[in-house]
């Protein structure tokens, strides 16, 4: 390179140094280049490079950076690609070893169970009946050794009630690992409907529980006849005025308002309904409407204003104007000596002067 002052060098551009320096000879550069390597110069100019070039270069290394980081970026997703997808296996087949492991052990459990775990060793019968805890286990159809979890118990439950009539309802229910509990619930009268001089005794669920000539400690329902066919056990069919509903209504109604004692209900005409509570107070019901706001009514006079002993009738049939009338004697009104003519003296009639004249 030309040796310049440093003066003349400082006041030039970067294209004129370029221009000068290419415009010597290449020979003069050698031997110049050389002597200094001779003198021993360790420090080496770099030539000037035009501003074209220097952008040049800097685009060009520019380039080959974002080209590096890229070809990185791909190299680091790319090796964290296949690291995620070798988890993603070692996490699915575990799943699925579990999952296999875990149908196997429940086919065991599922096969053990039915055959050789859970078999019935003993009952538990719960519940005052008539009847005795083998009867009950002989009509559920169950025995020793059948599997607690294959025995059908809706099944049971209905042979129980149908075979036993005084059992209204029986639940059965599974106490692991070996004992099978019986609840059953004894069946009492409901209702007794009174027809040709005897009381046919329904039940809560309406099963004919069986006939009685004495009056039954229940509610009687007059006015209709249950099928005198029906055998024990059987449930009474209703007829088309649905009277036997009537009456289980009137039934829950009173004893909802606290008239637990013995009634009778007239059910000769629906649209006309009489009920005699404690056999002094006779109640009108009329239709079945309103029944409940006509039994509340009832239930507030009783308690308030009617005597312990004292015999009325209520008219109910008309809610919002209650009636209540005393009941009228049958018997014969007493009359006095002065009304029916007789003279308390003489014991002799008025106007009888057979005497005097005589």
């Amino acid at each position: 390179m030309p040796e310049y002052r440093p003066e003349k060098r400082r006041t030039l551009t970067d294209e004129q140094l370029y221009q000068q320096y290419h415009s010597e000879s290449s020979k003069r550069d050698v031997k110049k280049r050389k002597k200094k390597k001779k003198k021993g110069s360790s420090v080496r100019e770099a030539p000037p490079v035009s501003p074209q070039r220097r952008r040049m270069q800097e685009q060009a290394r520019q380039r080959e950076i974002a080209e590096r980081g890229e070809d990185y970026s791909k190299r680091r997703s790319s090796s964290s690609d296949k690291t995620k997808k070798k988890t993603r296996k070692k996490r699915g087949s575990y799943i699925l070893y579990y999952v296999l492991a875990g149908i196997a052990a429940t086919a065991v459990l599922c096969i053990l169970s039915v055959t050789v775990l859970f078999n019935i060793s003993s009952f538990e019968i719960v519940g005052d009946t008539v009847y005795t805890d083998q009867q009950i286990i002989s009509a559920s159809g169950i025995s020793e050794g059948d599997n607690l979890l294959r025995i059908n118990i809706g099944k049971a439950q209905e042979d129980i009630t149908s075979q036993l009539v005084n059992i209204d309802s029986a639940v059965i229910s599974r106490a692991f690992p070996n004992r099978l509990v019986i609840t059953v619930e004894a069946a009492k009268p409901k209702a007794a409907f009174y027809s040709l001089g005897k009381y046919y005794l329904m039940s809560e669920r309406g099963r004919l529980l069986g006939t009685s000539d004495n009056l039954p400690d229940c509610p009687v329902i007059r006015g209709f006849s249950p099928d005198t066919s029906a055998q024990e056990g059987a449930v009474l069919e209703d007829d088309e005025e649905k009277r036997i509903d009537i009456a289980r209504q009137i039934i829950d109604t009173m004893a909802e308002n606290s008239l637990a004692s013995s009634c009778e209900i007239n059910l000769a005409d629906p649209l006309d309904i009489t009920v005699k509570y404690d056999g002094r107070i006779e109640m009108h019901i009329g239709a079945i409407t309103q029944l409940d706001i006509k039994i509340e009514y009832a239930a507030q006079l009783i308690g308030t204003e009617i005597l312990e002993n004292e015999q009325c009738e209520l008219i109910l049939s008309n809610p919002d104007r209650v009636v209540k009338r005393p009941v009228h004697s049958t018997e014969a009104p007493v009359t006095t000596p002065a009304e029916d003519g007789t003279d308390d003296d003489t014991g002799e009639e008025p106007g009888d002067d057979t005497t005097a004249e005589e």
